[in-house]
């Protein structure tokens, strides 16, 4: 039973990477129209509002929609490096330098494998510049979780 219990912290993590999957076996044309279509809707807003008229700023669409994308890969991986601190914490029974390592460098490796496998989809391309801001992101989302929960990884 103990060893069921420990395979509970694995969910979120396997959940976070099933995610990033899916969302890597998007072809270009489907992954642009999801991040195009969001900052659509945000310039469009903006616009409303009265805070920026498109007509000012023709190219802001094109270089929102890279920073967008840059975000949400930093962003799933940090979620995934802070999913990842607390199976490696309990299951692996691991702690500080080395629980933070254990659980970026699998978020890393992870980035890693979903930048070889956009090679394989239409019209996407394995940037190593996206193993990189996936891996900062993994840092920083492992580093919160442990700053959040550090008292309480002392207590295991």
């Amino acid at each position: 039973m103990k060893n069921k219990k420990k395979l509970i912290w694995w969910l979120p993590a396997v959940a976070v990477m099933v995610v990033i999957f899916l969302f890597s076996q998007m072809g270009a044309r489907e992954s642009s129209a999801l991040s195009g279509g969001l900052v659509r809707r945000l310039l469009s807003f903006l616009e409303q509002i009265g805070l920026l008229p498109l007509s000012e700023h023709p190219r802001l669409a094109d270089i929102l929609e890279v920073v967008i994308r840059k975000l949400a890969h930093g962003c799933e991986y940090a979620l995934l490096g802070g999913c990842l601190v607390l199976p490696f914490a309990f299951h692996l029974e691991k702690r500080g330098r080395v629980l933070f390592l254990f659980s970026a460098g699998f978020a890393a490796l992870y980035a890693c494998s979903d930048e070889l496998h956009q090679l394989f989809i239409s019209g996407r391309a394995g940037r190593l510049l996206d193993v990189g801001i996936d891996t900062f992101g993994a840092c920083i989302g492992t580093l919160l979780v442990m700053l959040l929960i550090r008292k309480n990884l002392e207590n295991i």
